[in-house]
């Protein structure tokens, strides 16, 4: 198979390690080595630099978004794609 064109999951996480409710939290990563290959998930924004917010997140919780993303062919010749 050829793995510049396999999708995988590009996974973002944001965690509230505070005490308090927070809101409006907003979560950015680049996708570097990689390269955006279809719809962001609802709440996210951008394209290498992805923005992903969360109107409420409690103590304790996370929110996780999956990507959708290929390799990049750059990225191919024995590089290592880590996020």
């Amino acid at each position: 198979t050829n793995p510049v064109l396999e999708q995988f999951a590009w996974y973002i996480t944001v965690t509230n390690t505070g005490s308090v409710t927070a809101t409006n939290v907003t979560v950015t990563d680049n996708l570097s080595g990689v390269t955006l290959a279809g719809t962001l998930p609802a709440g996210c924004t951008g394209n290498p630099n992805i923005n992903c917010t969360v109107a409420s997140l409690a103590p304790g919780s996370s929110a996780t978004f999956a990507i959708p993303v290929t390799v990049s062919a750059a990225s191919v010749n024995g590089a290592n794609v880590a996020n």
